[in-house]
């Protein structure tokens, strides 16, 4: 049965005479706004649903699904919108999750889902709600997934592995790597010693390269080389009056992992003072990564840079180690 929207505004006016709205209008009225009202989500009860050989054909905006006949399992590509309106939405579940039920990304038919990923509804828990936008069904949000908001994360900081959660095809991986040790601060009499470079981290394909070493100050008075685009130099000594003070860290994508440490301040005297630049930060990756439900990934997460040190300048910090964060 089509839809049926609400009375129109003024219905249930008080009429002018009593001849102008009769017994028989209100009722009418009445049936109007409960046929309206069943087309509200949880307002009806829940149908069951056979799927037909090409397509869904949903009565009520609540259905559990089964495959057609005797299936095992069954694809979704067309839903049918013949009985709704426009603005309208649809709720589904399987109603059995061993009849393993997918909603096809079809957008040439009229199934549009976030980010193009199908659905599999496989488990007690399983559901999708669809609003109806023209003649294409578009997804509102799936269970324990939000096309605005994901429903998971996970925040990886150490080697390992990790398992895609079940119905999950495409993972959101944000990568950054080891950030870079800052160089040592110079005295008056050796130059400080330059920090290490940080590791790279992986995620599977994904790869984010460690950040470069600080240089470390010189005998000179000179700070430090700058390591890169993002981080600091060392600054310059002033004699035996000033000490330069190292060279600072940027924030990342993740921070506070992939910073590159901090250079080491200069010692006074002489010439020199001049002290370390800081190390650099990793390079961050964001990246759609397609997946397979189940699959067990290899995550790599290698040293940070280590401080330079050897002098009698103050040794540069070590750089913060990478991380990923990944999101469904």
């Amino acid at each position: 049965m089509a839809s049926t929207p609400f009375p129109a505004e003024g219905t249930f006016d008080v009429p002018g005479a009593p001849g102008d709205f009769t017994n028989q209008d209100m009722s009418d009225a009445e049936e109007a706004w409960l046929a309206a009202n069943k087309h509200l989500l949880g307002a009806e009860a829940m149908g069951d649903l056979d799927a037909a050989a090409t397509q869904l054909i949903p009565t009520v905006n609540s259905h559990r699904i089964q495959p057609n006949g005797a299936a095992a399992s069954q694809t979704i590509y067309q839903i049918a919108t013949t009985n709704f309106r426009e603005g309208e939405t649809l709720l589904l579940k399987p109603l059995d999750p061993a009849k393993i039920i997918t909603i096809h990304q079809q957008a040439a038919n009229n199934i549009r889902l976030a980010g193009g990923e199908d659905y599999v509804m496989d488990e007690t828990h399983s559901a999708i709600w669809l609003l109806l936008l023209g003649s294409t069904w578009v997804e509102i949000m799936r269970a324990g997934r939000s096309p605005i908001f994901p429903a998971g994360k996970e925040l990886i900081t150490a080697s390992g592995s990790f398992v895609v959660p079940t119905g999950i095809t495409t993972l959101y991986v944000t990568a950054v790597g080891c950030g870079g040790g800052g160089g040592e601060g110079a005295t008056s009499a050796a130059n400080g010693n330059a920090g290490g470079i940080g590791a790279a981290v992986a995620f599977d394909s994904i790869t984010a390269s460690g950040g470069a070493a600080g240089g470390g100050g010189f005998i000179t008075g000179s700070g430090g080389t700058n390591a890169g685009a993002m981080a600091q130099a060392g600054h310059n000594g002033n004699g035996s009056t000033q000490s330069g003070q190292g060279g600072k860290s940027f924030p990342t994508a993740l921070d506070p992992y992939g910073r590159g440490g901090k250079g080491g301040d200069g010692a006074y005297g002489g010439g020199g003072g001049a002290s370390g630049a800081s190390g650099a930060i990793g390079t961050a990756v964001s990246t759609d990564l397609a997946v397979t439900p189940g699959a067990t990934l290899t995550v790599t997460v290698g040293a940070a840079g280590a401080g330079g040190t050897g002098t009698i300048g103050e040794d540069g910090a070590a750089g913060t180690a990478g991380a990923v964060l990944v999101e469904w």
